[in-house]
């Protein structure tokens, strides 16, 4: 099998009330999602936009807290060790309270040792 290990994210909010995001492994999926490959050739990632979970459900990894208008880095999160392994899946998911306007964005890097 081939496991793949988070090695970057960063959060940014500009948003009308403070919010956190989350990373979860495994949460309980209540739909049948569309799966997208990242690149067929190349990766075994696939992703899916259309995902419907219970929420705080799976075994949370950790949380961010961020401010209404935030940034957040994290770095070098291999040293962390957060794995997927085949058939595992990993959520990032936003909490805000009811109400909350505006926007937000994700990015994120990994590898896979193939």
């Amino acid at each position: 099998y081939i496991q793949s290990m988070l090695t970057l994210l960063s959060f940014n909010t500009d948003l009308s009330k403070s919010s956190s995001w989350e990373l979860r492994k495994n949460m309980t999926i209540t739909n049948t999602p569309t799966w997208t490959d990242v690149d067929t050739d190349n990766s075994t990632i696939e992703y899916s936009t259309d995902m419907t979970v219970t929420t705080d459900s799976g075994e949370l990894v950790f949380a961010v807290p961020l401010g209404k208008i935030d940034r957040v880095l994290l770095e070098s999160l291999e040293n962390q060790e957060i794995e997927l392994l085949p058939q595992e899946t990993m959520m990032l998911t936003i909490k805000t309270p009811l109400g909350t306007t505006g926007t937000y964005d994700l990015s994120f890097k990994w590898k896979e040792l193939f």
